[in-house]
């Protein structure tokens, strides 16, 4: 035997030990089973569940952000805020991602800091080189923000520059109906956005159903009693 026949001989070895690793489901410990099994009990909502199998996925990877982030999330579905901020702290860390700076802002608003939410959403939506809507998400987070400081007309005009890059974003039509009921008393207005978020929402989430159910009914109610209530209105 040649002395390049002995020294390929171990590389043989270990690439038919590892085919047969494979063969018999014993494949490298990654995660990523788990993460996939995660991501498919979050869907369904079903977050107990998502979070074990998140959980023992970051056990095989540490630093896996995707993993990170999507833990985060259910933590913070779960009511449990200082975990969401811990993992979302971590993955911060870790990555500079867009996904990664828009969720720490969502978390921060959660945990009532508007100025480090204002901050994390401000920077992306001033960020002319990302994707419109992505921006539009941004300035509509934004929005929120400014709603929880009372601020109506920072908020209003957030919302509106969320409209101008992508006109089909749902939350800030939500939200600005919200505002232009809640602060500006616009009844008209309240009700255009929210039957446009109704028609933009494809799946009949609690939210869209109590628009569809309460929101909207006790508008047309309040618009049509100020209608009647006008000098002339008989006639």
């Amino acid at each position: 035997m040649t002395s390049s026949s002995r020294s390929s001989a171990p590389r043989r070895v270990a690439f038919a030990l590892a085919l047969s690793a494979v063969a018999v489901g014993c494949g490298p410990k990654d995660g990523l089973k788990e993460l996939d099994e995660g991501r498919a009990a979050y869907d369904v909502r079903n977050f107990e569940k998502a979070a074990k199998l998140l959980e023992k996925s970051l056990e095989r990877a540490p630093d896996r952000v995707d993993a990170l982030l999507l833990l985060a999330r259910t933590r913070l579905d779960l009511g449990e805020l200082a975990a969401a901020q811990k993992l979302v702290a971590r993955a911060s860390e870790l990555s500079d991602d867009v996904d990664v700076k828009m969720f720490a802002a969502q978390v921060a608003w959660h945990a009532k800091d508007f100025d480090a939410a204002a901050r994390g959403f401000q920077e992306l939506a001033d960020n002319a080189r990302l994707d419109p809507a992505l921006r539009a998400k941004a300035w509509a987070g934004l929005g929120v923000v400014e709603m929880a400081r009372e601020n109506s007309h920072l908020a209003r005009l957030a919302f509106l520059r969320a409209l101008r890059l992508n006109f089909k974003d749902a939350a800030a039509r939500y939200h600005l109906g919200l505002l232009y009921r809640d602060a500006f008393s616009y009844c008209e207005a309240a009700l255009e956005q929210f039957q446009v978020f109704v028609r933009l929402e494809a799946d009949a989430t609690p939210r869209v159903q109590k628009v569809q159910r309460s929101f909207i009914p006790a508008l047309q109610k309040q618009i049509a009693a100020e209608a009647a209530a006008r000098p002339g209105a008989a006639r």
